[in-house]
């Protein structure tokens, strides 16, 4: 995918992500949480594939970073997905209650995750961009 059009997706990507994480801090009933979680595990699932496929986010950054980069940001979905998956069966328990602190921790583990990968593609387009002058 050229370069422009992977940093479209992608800044289209993670502001859709942004609103519904912003959205899930202002759920207070557990069921209701428990479906936005669902559909959010769903949609990370779908976003994290198209990272992490062929002429995807992390096949660019692959090129002009260290594999240990990398496999982190990989890892990183992995706990992500993993964390996500708990808090939905936490809330999904008869009689649940929004644990608050778990769903703040859950929001911003994600938010500095896209920031991370925000500023390595931003690194590797300025070094993409200047390796052509």
């Amino acid at each position: 995918m050229p370069l422009h059009a992977l940093h479209e997706t992608l800044s289209s990507e993670h502001a859709g992500l942004r609103k519904r994480l912003r959205d899930l801090l202002e759920l207070r009933d557990a069921a209701a949480l428990a479906a936005e979680l669902g559909a959010l595990a769903a949609l990370l699932a779908s976003h994290f594939a198209g990272e992490e496929a062929e002429g995807g986010l992390f096949a660019t950054l692959a090129s002009s970073l260290p594999e240990a980069t990398v496999a982190q940001l990989r890892a990183d979905h992995r706990e992500i997905e993993a964390t996500l998956a708990e808090v939905v069966a936490l809330v999904s328990r008869p009689g649940a209650t929004v644990p608050v602190p778990v769903v703040h921790a859950l929001v911003a583990t994600v938010a500095e995750h896209e920031r991370r990968e925000n500023t390595l593609f931003q690194e590797h387009l300025e070094r993409d961009v200047g390796s052509g002058d």
